[in-house]
Order: structure tokens, then sequence, then C-alpha cells
């Protein structure tokens, strides 16, 4: 539409050209003479090329310079620098219009997975929030696993346990608070004795000495994402 109304406004001024400085003679037959000549040397003048020295030269034989100088002027102030610009801007923003819809194509494989985590970041008031929103982020079951790994080794040395690898080896309470504290979350992650009684012992994941072991801080995560 840009490109039709710059022909359509373009048209009118090489009428206007053909009418105008048509029979001025020499060299501004060749430049007005007919339309065609008429927008070939519009385009000439919207370009920049030599437009003044063609301008100049209708100056005498015109007797008119003033309106000569008023009629070119206008033309190059409403097309070369305004609609030429309009039309530069709708080719940008129809690029641009491109790039974002081949990217939200793109994002929409991982569309289930942004969905819950922006929803647990909105309605999830659970001290775990920082921690369960990251993990949320996991796209697979091995990712998950490998991201509770990490997080329990930085528990069990927080705690000053020796081999966090092995299945017998679990934490107290205390630790657990101390080390979730201690995790590179912001906000960070404020355990509360709450927590501890309603995911860890109301659901019976401590071993016979009450401590936490690795499998039960997974399970513990488990549930807490499924509360939610």
């Amino acid at each position: 539409n840009a490109y039709v109304l710059m022909m359509i406004l373009t048209s009118i001024y090489a009428i206007l050209c053909v009418k105008f400085f048509g029979s001025l003679g020499g060299d501004h037959t060749v430049y007005f003479g007919d339309f065609f000549g008429a927008m070939f040397t519009l385009w000439q003048i919207m370009t920049g090329d030599d437009w003044s020295q063609i301008v100049r030269d209708m100056f005498g034989p015109s007797g008119m310079p003033v309106g000569v100088a008023l009629f070119f002027v206008s033309y190059q102030l409403l097309i070369t620098f305004t609609m030429v610009n309009v039309v530069v801007c709708v080719l940008v923003d129809e690029f641009c219009g491109g790039a974002d819809g081949a990217s939200e194509e793109t994002s929409n494989d991982f569309a289930p997975v942004y969905d819950a985590v922006v929803r647990f970041k909105d309605n999830n008031t659970s001290r775990l929030k920082s921690l369960l929103a990251d993990s949320l982020a996991c796209h697979d079951i091995d990712a998950f696993n490998d991201m509770m790994h990490q997080i329990w080794h930085s528990l069990c040395r927080f705690a000053e346990v020796a081999d966090p690898d092995k299945i017998e080896t679990a934490i107290t309470y205390e630790e657990l608070v101390t080390g979730l504290r201690e995790l590179p979350y912001c906000p960070p992650v404020m355990f509360k004795w709450t927590d501890w009684v309603e995911l860890v012992e109301r659901n019976q994941l401590c071993n016979s000495q009450g401590l936490l072991t690795r499998d039960g801080f997974n399970d513990m995560v488990r549930l807490a994402i499924k509360s939610f």
C-alpha cells in the first residue's frame, strides 16, 4: 500500500510537470516533455542525483523561480523524506513481525513446561517456591534427577557429610534448613518446622533415626510439586 501511494503521488507530480514545464524547450523537453520522461526525471530527483541543477536550470525559462523551487522542494519533502521512509518502516515492520512469528512457533514446543512454571510462580506461596520453580524447568526426568543429585550434594556439603552418594547417608532437620538457605536462590529457601512436619513426617520420609535420606529428599520435592 505504501508503494502504491508513493506511485500515485509521483504520478500526480509527473502530470503537473508535463503541464507546467514540458513546453519550456531545450533539455526541459527531454526531462518533462511526456509523462514517462517526467516520471523518470522525478525518480532521479527522488534519489538526489543532480536534482538541484535540473531545478535551477528552469528558474530563468519558467519566469517563476520561487514557484519552481517550492514545487520541487515540496516533492522532495513529501516523497523523498516522507514516503520513502514510510516504505522502509513498513518493510522493517514486516520483517520484524515475521521473525517474532517464527520465534513464537518455535517456542510452542516448550509451551507446557513454560506455562507450568508461570502458573507456579504466580500462584504458589510455598517457602520452597524458588527451588520448586527451578525443578519445574527440567524438561525430562533425567534432568530432574541430575538437579536433585546436585542439590543433595550441596546440602551434604553444608552439613559436612563425608559421603553423600551412600544410600544410608541422611541429614537432620537443622542441617536441611541450613543447606536450603545456603542454596543460590533469590529469594532464599526458608524451610520451617511446619514444612518438615507436613512434607517429611506426615509422609513418613524419615529413616528409623528420624533423618532425611537422599531418596526421602527427592520424594519431598516431588510431593511439594504435586501439592501445588
